[in-house]
């Protein structure tokens, strides 16, 4: 029965591993709308090439408003009013993944980027349960990279209306 039981989870693994992409129907970085200089706003690209569990989508706010959903291979971009501002992302409770909060100060007409990047690791399986850890970081990127990273894999995810 120990057996069955490790095999059967042995099985799941991938499940929660493998998973979804952003619509091969959405624009590509280049075909993707842009936004456009602002004087008195700032603006934030988040990006996620790849982040396990690849299953879920991760979810970003921003001051407490829910701003995009990104699946694999995805990213968004949002005009920021200047100031401080609180970033939350979290997972599906499924996911069983940190949520994140952290602050960041904002300054108009200057361009940032955020890349998800998460780890789910089986780290082994005793008595029939398997041990996981996971990990998830929102790591900044110096613009021109980021988005030479986003225009490699990426495609648009139209950010949620504020």
């Amino acid at each position: 029965m120990l057996l069955m039981k490790k095999f059967l989870a042995l099985l799941a693994l991938p499940a929660v591993l493998s998973g979804c992409a952003v619509s091969s129907d959405a624009a590509k970085f280049a075909e993707a709308p842009m936004p456009a200089a602002s004087a008195d706003k700032a603006v934030l690209y988040v990006f996620r090439e790849y982040a396990e569990p690849t299953a879920f989508s991760a979810d970003f706010e921003i001051d407490g408003r829910s701003v995009t959903s990104l699946a694999q291979q995805g990213f968004s971009w949002v005009y920021l009013n200047p100031g401080k501002h609180r970033i939350t992302q979290k997972w599906s409770f499924l996911a069983a993944m940190p949520t994140l909060n952290f602050e960041r100060e904002f300054e108009a007409n200057k361009t940032y980027a955020f890349e998800i990047k998460g780890r789910v690791t089986l780290t082994g399986i005793s008595a029939g349960m398997m041990h996981i850890t996971s990990s998830t970081v929102v790591a900044t990127v110096q613009e021109e990279l980021a988005k030479r990273a986003m225009e490699a894999c990426c495609r648009y995810v139209e950010s949620i209306k504020q």
